[in-house]
């Protein structure tokens, strides 16, 4: 087995659910994080900030630079992990989106668990390297979830997926063409080669 495949069916057999459940999982528990992130943030404010954390103006104190421009010990994590909040959710909606396309479309299973797991787990880490403001290595983890959505579309559109929808028939001398596979059955070729109809 493939290291990277034997590390990725580790991190689904890491998750407390059934295989087939990682995706559904999967989208339940990223916004779960999203909000204790806020929280992380929040509690950050309370002890570090001159004033603590000021409920009554919340948004407004948690608005994007409004922590970094207090200028206390400590106002670049915090705001680097309130912004990883906001990230989380947008990668939340993403994943709600591709996930119900996959699920439509009955995407394999293994491999839709497989996909679901890493972008869980780039979702876990992801905090981490923005808040250390590691840029490389958080850029890194946030492509790597990117690629599961990708990854999840051109599944979708391979040609594994048409060819296993569709047979190939005759078209009556005019060429082959791609054909319902109802339709595939129901054709045989006579002597000549074309193709005939059969009840």
């Amino acid at each position: 087995m493939h290291p990277t495949h034997w590390l990725i069916s580790t991190q689904v057999d890491a998750i407390p659910v059934d295989d087939d459940k990682v995706p559904l999982f999967t989208i339940m528990f990223i916004p779960v994080y999203a909000i204790l992130l806020s929280i992380i943030a929040l509690e950050g404010l309370a002890a570090l900030a001159p004033n603590g954390y000021q409920s009554q103006i919340g948004r407004a104190a948690k608005a994007p630079g409004a922590i970094e421009e207090l200028g206390f010990p400590g106002s670049g994590w915090i705001e680097r992990v309130q912004s990883s909040q906001y990230n989380t959710w947008e990668s939340a909606i993403l994943a709600v989106c591709c996930f119900v396309v996959a699920i439509e479309e009955n995407l394999t299973p293994s491999l839709f668990s497989e996909l679901a797991a890493l972008l869980l787990v780039c979702r876990l880490v992801y905090p981490l390297p923005y808040a250390l403001d590691v840029d490389l290595v958080r850029t890194q983890v946030w492509l790597t979830g990117l690629y599961v959505a990708v990854r999840v579309k051109i599944n979708l559109f391979s040609t594994s997926r048409t060819t296993d929808r569709f047979h190939t028939g005759h078209d009556h001398g005019c060429g082959v063409r791609a054909l319902p596979r109802d339709d595939a059955a129901a054709l045989r070729l006579d002597a000549g080669g074309h193709a005939a109809a059969t009840a």
